[in-house]
């Protein structure tokens, strides 16, 4: 719902609800803020309350997706996946959700976002992403960092098995048609003879990718 409206400042309020098909729902509403630096500057800051039921959980297709889908501890032999966070019929509450956008001359764009639960000290979730793409420009460049299970402020920044890296290269051969480059960092507990953690290893996957991006208006 749009409150203010001008040239240069936008004020907007919404609400969402979101189901996921055979589990929970959850719903959400929030503020809006832009400011239009006539395309030298623009920014954009969310602000919203989330309202989560039983079975159901935000953003469950984030950057750790791939990396929690399917979990075996080598140490103990217990298999964890994603999908045990819907079905385990636990209530995570409600939380919190803070998102930052600054595009300078529309070409490079930096995003943040932070979220944690009322409930769950130890849920706090941390995005940071840029992205480099002028246009008219066959090229891109693309950079990111995730950490979840944040306990505080100290935390926000060690490298351990929570944290996710990425950085991504690619090439336009069609204004449709990315074909990058991408490296992924991930870290592996490293443990001693009773099965202590003294330090983390940097895992490092290389994967090439073909990507289709084709606006669809309505």
């Amino acid at each position: 719902m749009p409150i203010l409206r001008t040239g240069v400042l936008n004020f907007d309020i919404y609400f969402d609800y979101n189901k996921i098909l055979g589990f929970g729902s959850g719903a959400a509403t929030g503020a809006i803020f832009g400011f239009n630096g006539l395309g030298i500057v623009d920014a954009r800051a969310k602000l919203e309350r989330r309202f989560n039921g039983t079975d159901y959980v935000p953003a469950y297709f984030n950057s750790f997706y791939e990396i929690e889908r399917f979990q075996l501890n080598k140490s103990t032999g217990a298999v964890s996946s994603r999908v045990q966070a819907l079905t385990s019929g636990v209530d995570i509450g409600d939380g919190w959700y803070g998102e930052l956008l600054v595009s300078i001359i529309g070409t490079f764009d930096i995003l943040g976002s932070y979220q944690r639960l009322d409930d769950f000290p130890q849920s706090g979730m941390l995005h940071l992403s840029t992205e480099i793409s002028p246009d008219g420009f066959p090229y891109l460049a693309r950079a990111g960092y995730d950490k979840v299970n944040i306990r505080d402020e100290k935390d926000i920044f060690t490298l351990d098995d929570r944290s996710y890296l990425f950085a991504e290269l690619g090439y336009k051969p069609l204004p449709y048609i990315i074909v990058s480059i991408v490296y992924n960092w991930t870290f592996t507990p490293i443990r001693d003879g009773d099965d202590n953690i003294v330090d983390y290893e940097p895992q490092k996957k290389i994967e090439p990718r073909i990507s289709f991006v084709y606006p669809i208006n309505f």
